[in-house]
């Protein structure tokens, strides 16, 4: 029996034959005594074509590797069917005897080395029975054809007498019929407009006389008319004022305006003094770790925030506004909890790095502190 056996090291999946068969359901693979369906491995051949009608041997691959010392066997079954299929008007063909009797003589010898299995002796007998059948349908060799008997070839159209097939329509150009009207699809032409019935055109407009419809408002622009007010609803617009009306009222109350003293002015300036207003802010919040700044228009800035934990040392912060030079005025003051011990309390002092950076330091153990900076910031900040 054609047969050979590996042991599984848990990773390969690729295991070689070098036995003859004729087609993949003739090899038959087994991990472990449990024989593997089709779907668990693949017979490939060493080579794509077969020698005198078989395959001189190939490997199996599995879809998934044997566990480390299964036991992988490999062996020759062949499976008794028809692989060559005799036609009573056709030549036989030597290659096509010597690889039916190539298959015989391997079945048999299948059948020889499983020691005389009554099974296997069947189904040999009953492949035999099956080429004698097909042997005996071929018929007397005497009702074949006789070349006299084969018609005249130069009545046939020769190459040069078949058309150019170029010009004719290939598949993709024939239309999809499916696009065609039906015949019950096509209207009833007694009930289409005769020569009379239709309108003289010149009557109609032109195209240059017809309007732009891209000033038109669409469907969607047009308002709900269930949200207008009825005729009933609607006011008596001549209690309404117009608009020179409104306008006169404006110019009115412009004047009195411009009447006013400026000692009846809300706030009131000495001639020296420079009124300065804030025209950029932030402010706190936990998105921003609570820092803040308000910027005047004359360049003044007064920015805030929490520094956070220290444990007698230091902390550097930088500052959201870059300050124009290091001459500006930094402060801090400690967050003390209210259930306070004396390593809460200590002292502080603060270090001016450059003009966006300021360090903060502590001899206390706080959970956070406040800082402050005030001076005029950096012109590239504002």
């Amino acid at each position: 029996m054609h047969k050979i056996t590996y042991t599984g090291d848990g990773v390969t999946t690729e295991y070689f034959f070098s036995f003859p068969y004729f087609q993949s359901s003739d090899i038959y693979v087994s991990v472990n005594s449990e024989i593997l369906t089709s779907g668990q491995c693949t017979v490939i051949p060493s080579v794509s074509e077969r020698v005198d009608g078989k395959y001189t041997g190939g490997r199996v691959v599995l879809s998934q590797a044997p566990s480390l010392g299964a036991e992988i066997r490999i062996w020759r079954k062949i499976n008794l069917s028809r692989v060559i299929d005799y036609q009573p008007t056709l030549p036989i063909s030597t290659d096509c005897l010597n690889a039916d009797f190539n298959f015989i003589l391997e079945y048999m010898r299948d059948i020889y080395e499983l020691d005389g299995d009554i099974a296997n002796l069947e189904n040999g007998l009953q492949f035999l029975d099956s080429i004698q059948y097909q042997i005996e349908q071929l018929g007397d060799f005497s009702q074949l054809v006789h070349k006299d008997e084969m018609p005249d070839f130069t009545t046939f159209v020769t190459k040069d007498e078949i058309p150019d097939t170029n010009n004719i329509a290939t598949k993709d150009d024939i239309p999809d019929i499916s696009n065609l009207a039906t015949k019950d699809e096509i209207p009833d032409i007694s009930n289409l407009a005769t020569k009379d019935e239709i309108p003289n055109i010149s009557n109609l407009a032109t195209k240059d006389e017809i309007p732009d419809i891209s000033n038109f408002a669409t469907k969607d622009e047009i308002p709900d008319a269930s949200d207008f007010a009825s005729a009933d609803h609607t006011h008596n617009m001549s209690e309404y004022a117009t608009v020179s009306a409104l306008n006169n009222a404006v110019s009115e109350l412009q004047n009195a305006l411009d009447d006013v003293e400026a000692n009846t002015f809300p706030i009131t300036f000495d001639s020296d003094d420079n009124p300065d207003v804030v025209v950029k802010s932030r402010y706190p919040s936990a998105a921003n770790n609570y820092t803040w700044y308000r910027v005047y228009k004359s360049g003044w800035v007064e920015q805030g925030g929490r520094g956070g934990a220290i444990n007698n040392g230091t902390l550097s912060v930088t500052l959201p506004i870059t300050m124009a030079n290091t001459n500006y005025f930094p402060m801090m003051t400690n967050i003390i909890p209210q259930s306070a011990s004396t390593n809460n309390y200590g002292g502080t002092g603060v270090s001016i790095v450059n003009p966006s950076k300021v360090q903060f330091a502590t001899s206390a153990n706080i959970s956070n502190f406040v800082w402050m900076v005030i001076g005029f910031a950096s012109p590239v900040a504002l």
